[in-house]
């Protein structure tokens, strides 16, 4: 794999408001990630993490400094150009799932590709592939709402995965599981990178940083008041630095 950075932050500073009430969430941060790697981003609450995640995402925009994904620089590109970049370069994996669930489950997979290319039958064929790597091929035709919060978020993860994303990012993805299924979440995320895909993991769960830890190509990264931050318990920078 290359040795450039598939993610790279230059000073990047996120503010929101202005004047008494502005509240800085990320500050001045710099950062590296690798292609094939799997970062967790961990803190308390109000560290900057989410922001952190979101910008990463393209689902907010930097107040100064360089995001760049892929080579893009994302926190100057045109609206079109970012639609299209939230759709087919990340994949977003949530607490919540949020899939439809007047739908079966092989449609929810389908229904980010729909508009945009392809023929419904090659669709369906990458859908049920894709079903197949998590595990739940046999369940393409159950509607959502018979799912466990395991298979639900299997099902998400397949999804994010239907328009072959190189960044795979993930808010709190095991938040709403026990641990036996969150284990299994974060061992399936992690194999993706096997195929060059590089995961980033927002968590509050410690054994999320643990597993990731162990991991040959995983570290953690700690933010505090928007910065990142010394935890003598958690690598601080990735394994290639």
């Amino acid at each position: 794999m290359s040795d450039k950075p598939i993610i790279n932050l230059d000073r990047v500073t996120k503010v929101y408001g202005k004047g008494d009430v502005a509240i800085t969430a990320v500050k001045d941060l710099t950062l590296q990630i690798k292609a094939g790697e799997v970062v967790t981003v961990m803190g308390p609450s109000g560290s900057g993490k989410s922001t952190l995640l979101n910008l990463l995402g393209a689902m907010d925009s930097p107040t100064s400094g360089i995001i760049e994904v892929d080579g893009r620089d994302i926190g100057h590109l045109p609206e079109r150009k970012l639609a299209s970049f939230r759709r087919f370069s990340v994949g977003f994996v949530f607490q919540n799932f949020y899939l439809i669930p007047n739908l079966d489950v092989i449609d929810n997979v389908i229904a980010p590709v729909i508009p945009y290319r392809g023929r419904t039958i090659d669709n369906r064929v990458r859908a049920l592939q894709l079903l197949k790597s998590v595990g739940l091929e046999d369940r393409a035709y159950s509607r959502v709402r018979e799912l466990s919060g395991g298979q639900s978020q299997r099902v998400a993860i397949a999804r994010a995965l239907i328009n072959d994303p190189k960044v795979i990012l993930a808010d709190e993805p095991t938040g709403n599981l026990d641990s036996e299924n969150g284990k299994a979440i974060i061992d399936l995320l992690m194999s993706f990178t096997g195929q060059g895909k590089t995961v980033v993991i927002v968590t509050h769960d410690p054994r999320i940083g643990l597993a990731v830890r162990e991991y040959p190509r995983g570290c953690n990264i700690w933010m505090q008041d928007g910065v990142l931050s010394d935890r003598p318990t958690y690598d601080q920078y990735c394994w290639a630095e």
